[in-house]
Formats: structure tokens, C-alpha cells, sequence
């Protein structure tokens, strides 16, 4: 549990500096970096996090700056790239859990809904 939140709490910092870099190029590549070593540290979590980070960022190049996502996406691109791998089980395990809740979700409903049919 301490491990979770101290990793959360170095992604929240990693992201700050991150989008603290002058340029676009240049917060790629720190979040390139970033990706880079989580991965090869085999973090689940902070690589999950991070991505959701870097979506961010890019949607707020997108509307500010759309030559900067270029350069952006250029740097960060290479580092999923060079992690593909990793990052594939990394989704396809996040896929998975998803669809799990979704389906508990839809059961937990449909007991209810039972439930309800038998009181009436």
C-alpha cells in the first residue's frame, strides 16, 4: 500500500516538472524518459498513471499549441514504441479489469432487479 502511494506521489511530482519544460519537444522527452524507466522497473500503476498524464497533456497541446503535439507526440511516440510490449499487458490488463467491473456492475443489477420481482 506505502509502495502505491509513494509511486503515485513521484508521478504527480515527475508530471509537475514535466509541464513545468519549456517546450512541447522537451516535455516529450521527459515524459519519454519517465515512461522508459517505469517500464523497466515493470510499475503497473505508474506506467497506467503516466499515460493518463500524457493524454492529458496532449489534449492541452491539441488546443494550444497543435506544432507542439507534433513534437510532442515524437518523443513520447519512441518511448511507447521501445515499451510496446509492456505496455500492451499493461492495457490489456486494465481491459480486462474494466470489463469485470462492468460485468459485476450488470449482475449486481440484475440481482436487484430479481430482488425486486420477488418482493412484488
Amino acid at each position: 500500500m506505502m509502495k502505491k502511494i509513494l509511486s503515485i506521489v513521484l508521478i504527480a511530482v515527475m508530471a509537475l516538472a514535466v509541464v513545468s519544460c519549456n517546450t512541447p519537444k522537451r516535455q516529450g522527452e521527459q515524459f519519454a524518459k519517465q515512461l522508459d524507466e517505469l517500464c523497466q522497473a515493470q510499475d503497473e500503476q505508474g506506467v497506467f498513471e503516466l499515460l493518463s498524464t500524457i493524454e492529458i497533456r496532449q489534449n492541452q497541446l491539441e488546443i494550444k499549441d497543435p506544432d507542439g503535439l507534433e513534437e510532442f507526440n515524437l518523443a513520447v511516440n519512441a518511448a511507447i514504441d521501445r515499451n510496446k510490449t509492456f505496455l500492451a499487458k499493461v492495457l490489456a490488463k486494465k481491459s480486462i479489469n474494466d470489463t469485470a467491473d462492468i460485468v459485476r456492475g450488470a449482475v449486481e443489477g440484475a440481482r436487484e432487479a430479481i430482488d425486486e420481482q420477488i418482493e412484488q
